[in-house]
């Protein structure tokens, strides 16, 4: 085979530079365990690769042949002078490829300082002496714009958030909280680090809060649109509510007026002697109406379904557990005491269920009346109907008593044996 010393001088030296190219693999891999991997004492073993590389080529490019030297660079053949160089090139590229890989699994000073600066929330460190010390990218970025420079002290930061300079203001009602320029909203946040051996250090931490922020804007925003909806329904439920009051009370009227009348007639036709109907039937007709407008009779009797019937039109639900008095004036009464409670429970306690629990002794009748609503927050003041019940219970000769705590609940007690109002 021909030897290196026969070839050609520009094939000899094309021959020496594949050589010295490889070797630059060599001092490549030494450069990246040194300065990305740490790892100094690996460096060896590429490093002395590489100078025996720049030795041997220079022995071989020029150095004169003694006659002695048989393994002498320039007698060995050709082949061996790009078979050394395919080798070393192999082996750089495969140790370069396997440190990086284990560069990107182990966590090194490097590997913590770039995923630091690569964070979206910004951090600084700073030293008891107040000088920072390790900064990121998104920290340095926000402190230049809060202080119109680099920072270089933990200080200047605090004061300038403190002064809301240039263009940033504090959100209301948040003071941790600063809106950029940009609009976007941080937090800030000051902490000491609670290391032993980091004593004296102070670190402080930069949110992105921009998204939370939005979202409770638009929340507070909604919840003033359904506060102003809530005020308006209850307006619009205390005019239902009156509105069936009045009907109530129209048809109470009706009523009077129709038994009033009817009675009248059958008694003046029975004072002619033009009809045979019962005299002491239309009276008793006729005084039920005319208690109606006294002030110690109940103002009127009504069925367990007309209550019914009245609470769903309030957007009430009526619960009973017994049966209401059947006898007068209870049973007036208690009609009477739902009809107020249901619209007390609609205008003040915001609920939708009425509960009427009814009771009967040997000598009383009780009636209890509770809500699902809001339960009062403090004793409750009698209004215009709370005291005119009272009044008629009393002028009944029985008791009411009113409880605002744990929840709301009122009571009637009528002894049996009273007579009507």
């Amino acid at each position: 085979m021909t030897a290196y010393s026969a070839l050609a001088p520009e094939i000899r030296l094309l021959l020496a530079g594949m050589v010295f190219l490889s070797s630059l693999g060599e001092l490549a891999l030494c450069l990246y365990r040194a300065l990305c991997t740490e790892k100094w004492k690996r460096c060896i073993f590429p490093i002395v690769i590489y100078l025996c590389l720049l030795g041997f080529l220079s022995v071989a490019i020029g150095a004169r042949v003694p006659q002695e030297a048989p393994l002498h660079p320039i007698r060995l053949p050709w082949l061996c002078f790009p078979f050394l160089a395919v080798s070393v090139a192999v082996h750089s590229i495969l140790f370069l490829q396997k440190e990086y890989r284990q560069s990107r699994e182990q966590i090194t000073s490097n590997s913590v300082r770039e995923a630091i600066d690569r964070l979206d929330s910004g951090i600084c460190f700073a030293d008891e002496n107040d000088r920072l010390i390790l900064i990121n990218r998104t920290m340095n970025r926000l402190g230049f714009t809060v202080t119109g420079r680099y920072p270089q002290t933990l200080s200047e930061m605090t004061s300038a958030l403190e002064r809301a300079e240039n263009g940033i203001s504090r959100v209301e009602g948040m003071p941790a909280l600063y809106r950029f320029p940009d609009g976007k909203v941080w937090k800030f946040h000051l902490s000491a680090i609670e290391d032993a051996a980091l004593k004296g250090f102070t670190q402080m931490t930069a949110q992105d809060m921009t998204e939370l922020q939005e979202v409770n804007e638009n929340l507070e925003r909604e919840n003033a649109a359904i506060r102003e909806s809530i005020i308006k329904m209850r307006g619009m439920i205390g005019r239902m509510s009156d509105l069936a009051r009045e009907q109530e009370t129209l048809n109470l009227k009706m009523k009077i007026h129709n038994d009033i009348g009817a009675s009248l007639i059958s008694l003046s036709e029975l004072g002619s002697g033009g009809t045979d109907r019962d005299a002491e039937t239309q009276i008793a007709i006729l005084e039920r109406a005319l208690a109606y407008f006294s002030s110690t009779h109940a103002a009127a009797s009504e069925e367990q379904d007309e209550l019914i019937t009245f609470a769903a039109r309030c957007g009430v639900e009526l619960s009973f557990t017994g049966q209401l008095p059947g006898r007068e004036p209870m049973k007036g009464l208690a009609a009477a005491a739902v009809r107020e409670c249901v619209t007390n429970c609609v205008r003040h306690a915001g609920g939708n269920r009425v509960e009427i629990k009814t009771t009967e002794s040997g000598s009383a009748d009780t009636v209890t009346i509770t809500n699902n609503g809001k339960p009062p927050a403090a004793p409750i003041t009698e209004g215009g109907g709370l005291s005119a019940l009272r009044q008629k219970v009393e002028a009944a000769g029985g008791t009411m008593h009113i409880a605002h705590a744990p929840r709301f609940a009122l009571t009637l007690t009528l002894t049996k044996g009273k007579d009507a109002l």
